[in-house]
């Protein structure tokens, strides 16, 4: 049997997280910054069955740690003349934090993505009596040239939300 001293344990840890270096850290192209992913949607609940253009607008950032975050900032639900989708509101902030290991090698696989803080309401009423999560999403196009997409396909506490989302200006999430 072969051991060692607690020094030499020490020693062969210290070098091998010095030059192992972190795990890979996660990368936005063209860059952070503000995107703005829109598709049509169906809304449901609270007595609605909405199809509508649902717009989201969110600041995407990559941490100190190497990790993505998503904050959306803005969003609203529209559509045509008395179609219901002004009925549907929003309260934001939702935040989502995607660490750096959790983004595929492979840039045309899909990111899971929960958003935390997400309220919702139709018709006046509340989705949910307090902030939710929700999950999400997110493709770089196939091929990665084409725009990226935000899938969304959730309950929202008494409501649910459906739909694929496609960036306005593309931005590609890589490791």
């Amino acid at each position: 049997m072969i051991s060692a001293s607690p020094t030499v344990i020490a020693a062969v840890l210290a070098w091998t997280l010095a030059f192992a270096g972190p795990a890979e850290a996660a990368r936005l192209e063209p860059a952070p910054g503000i995107y703005t992913f829109s598709g049509v949607s169906r809304l449901t609940g609270l007595g609605q069955d909405l199809r509508c253009t649902l717009t989201l607008t969110g600041d995407v950032q990559i941490d100190r740690h190497g990790d993505v975050t998503v904050t959306v900032m803005q969003g609203d639900a529209s559509g045509g003349f008395a179609s219901g989708c002004s009925l549907v509101g929003f309260d934001f902030p939702w935040k989502a934090t995607i660490p750096a290991a959790a983004v595929p090698a492979q840039p045309t696989q899909p990111v899971p993505m929960v958003f935390k803080n997400v309220m919702v309401s139709a018709a006046g009423a509340n989705c949910t009596d307090q902030p939710t999560t929700i999950t999400a999403q997110f493709s770089n196009g196939k091929p990665i040239s084409e725009p990226s997409t935000l899938r969304v396909d959730t309950r929202v506490g008494r409501c649910s939300v459906a739909g694929t989302l496609h960036a306005k200006t593309d931005v590609n999430m890589t490791r």
